[in-house]
């Protein structure tokens, strides 16, 4: 007698056997057609500009048609969306680097044209220079903007939605700042945290 004679019986209608696992009703036959835990592709639409660059839309859903000149790619296990969304907030993080670093190149250069026209304004009708007062205060307030700008957080915090949103890794809790909101929960190596 095998193991698995014991895990099969005999339907009382049709005469069927039903193995361990079978729909127990009639008409017979495995109860799940696939795994249980199947990963849901995520689909991205990309398109390759002239420089070999990358261009990402992000559909509404994975069936929506790309636009024009885009391309569907599937996303088809969770290793490669995050995969995805670490190489994309590598990207948009040196987007954010580069445009804050310029923006504060032309705030300077502006704050240094307007001190250059204020000495000069001073020595025109003063005669003389800015006193050390003048120069102390303006190095203090150069220190103070060069460690707000240090303090700025440059993370860009991208994410999907599909896969930064999903409500099942969510449970609640209160914190005393904030008051009443989600946490996610995640499992590693089988404990909870």
């Amino acid at each position: 007698m095998s193991y698995l004679s014991l895990q099969t019986t005999t339907c009382r209608e049709c005469g069927q056997e039903i193995y361990y696992g079978d729909w127990p009703f009639c008409p017979h036959g495995p109860a799940h057609d696939r795994d249980a835990a199947q990963f849901t592709p995520i689909v991205v639409h990309r398109k390759r500009l002239e420089d070999g660059q990358f261009v990402y839309s992000y559909p509404a859903r994975s069936d929506d048609p790309p636009d024009p000149g885009y391309e569907p790619v599937s996303l088809n296990s969770l290793a490669e969306a995050d995969r995805f969304v670490k190489d994309r907030d590598a990207e948009e993080r040196e987007i954010r680097r580069e445009h804050f670093r310029r923006e504060n190149d032309y705030w300077d250069e502006r704050r240094a044209e307007r001190r250059a026209t204020q000495d000069q304004i001073l020595h025109d009708r003063l005669g003389h220079a800015p006193s050390p007062f003048v120069q102390a205060m303006r190095q203090l307030i150069d220190l103070r903007r060069k460690v707000k700008r240090q303090k700025i957080a440059l993370e860009t915090n991208f994410h999907n939605k599909a896969i930064s949103f999903d409500s099942s890794k969510l449970r609640d809790y209160k914190d005393d700042r904030s008051g009443p909101q989600k946490k996610i929960s995640v499992v590693v190596q089988g404990f909870r945290r």
